[in-house]
């Protein structure tokens, strides 16, 4: 009992020491600084770049001001059009390769049991044991001339030793390195969304003479939606800003939004700060569409 006591009296003392209704903000103040000086702070930095001018030639940094010239060079530019219209085919491309690989892979965990789940899962998640730039860089082992597909093609006949198949620095290079590093932000939240499904709604399916397919289509897919869609975010969202995938297997001449912004900060002579701060603006007012579009669509519950 005299221990109860001594702890009680520690924890009423405690007490004294913080001011009451100021224990929640006093937890959250970490977080909270580190939010607002390494996110908020560095994005409003980018936002008044992108209306800023070039301080001088040959000088990295922005001359503060409220230019539009960049947005109109932007806007009016075919070559941005080009870029932006490409940086959305491999938007699309990518989720709905993910979807398409990622669904029945997620169905297929769901529904194991005991071990085998936990160890598919594992094996999900294995892949970012593994730095990124090695795993994209592997892909170069893969799909060069000299790599294994082409060795493999060439043993079994399909190509000759003169003609390999060029994949390396085309669109086709970046989608399946994107397909490949992405495929995990898919595959989770799907596998979480078909886990949390009530079993006894497939009984009473199986009950009213449903097969498995009218089973799926009936009731796995529109309960699956949330997942879809999170997954879909998960990697339509860092996909649209991507720049290492399209540098190392699309070798400069796959030219994305992301890898236009990276050029324009670390270009020769100090780069265009003013004009990649334009380009991220850009493409933050149109991620913000696009989680608004999401919002409206499944609710922030499912956010």
């Amino acid at each position: 009992m005299a221990d109860v006591a001594t702890v009680r009296e520690r924890g009423q003392a405690s007490r004294t020491l913080i001011p009451k209704g100021w224990g929640g903000p006093l937890l959250v103040s970490p977080m909270a600084f580190w939010m607002v000086a390494f996110f908020l702070v560095p994005l409003f930095l980018i936002l008044l770049y992108g209306f800023g001018r070039l301080p001088g030639p040959y000088s990295s940094g922005v001359r503060l001001g409220f230019d539009l010239e960049w947005y109109k060079q932007i806007f009016s530019g075919a070559d941005y059009h080009k870029a932006f219209l490409l940086t959305a085919q491999m938007v699309i491309t990518n989720t709905l390769g993910c979807l398409i690989l990622g669904y029945p892979l997620a169905y297929f965990i769901s529904r194991k049991t005991g071990k085998r789940k936990t160890v598919f899962v594992l094996l999900v998640m294995l892949p970012f044991w593994t730095s990124f730039l090695i795993r994209t860089y592997a892909w170069m082992t893969i799909l060069g001339n000299g790599g294994l597909l082409n060795t493999f093609l060439l043993k079994l006949h399909l190509i000759g030793s003169n003609t390999p198949m060029n994949i390396m620095f085309t669109n086709k290079a970046v989608i399946a390195g994107l397909i490949y590093d992405y495929l995990p932000f898919m595959v989770l939240p799907l596998f979480v969304s078909i886990e949390k499904i009530d079993r006894s709604l497939f009984e009473a399916s199986k009950d009213l003479g449903a097969g498995k397919w009218v089973t799926f289509w009936r009731v796995t897919l529109p309960l699956s939606l949330p997942g879809i869609f999170a997954g879909s975010m998960l990697v339509a969202i860092p996909t649209t800003g991507e720049f290492v995938i399209p540098a190392i297997l699309g070798g400069g001449k796959v030219v994305l939004w992301g890898w236009l912004i990276e050029e324009s900060f670390m270009g020769m002579g100090g780069g265009n700060w003013a004009l990649g701060s334009a380009l991220s603006n850009v493409l933050l007012v149109v991620m913000l569409v696009v989680v608004a579009l999401y919002l409206k669509a499944v609710g922030s519950e499912e956010f």
